[in-house]
């Protein structure tokens, strides 16, 4: 899954014929998707490790802001027409 995020992320990053707008709104999409991965590795660490409640709760909400967020992106990103 990091490599493929990594490889998104040189792909957009490089590609010429992805127009600015567009390719600004990819790469915001594709780091909170990175910021999604991270936040569920966080959550099952704090679930097994530490046993922190409190904690694991509040990273479990960040996921859960985050979700409706990308999809929203991943709207715009595929609505989006050329003017």
């Amino acid at each position: 899954m990091l490599l493929l995020l990594g490889g998104s992320f040189f792909t957009v990053g490089i590609d010429p014929y992805i127009r600015r707008k567009q390719k600004r709104i990819m790469l915001i999409l594709l780091a909170t998707v990175s910021s999604l991965v991270a936040q569920n590795h966080a959550e099952y660490l704090l679930q097994v490790s530490f046993r922190n409640v409190m904690l694991r709760r509040v990273v479990a909400s960040c996921g859960y802001i985050v979700r409706p967020l990308i999809l929203l992106l991943f709207i715009y990103v595929v609505l989006c027409r050329p003017s």
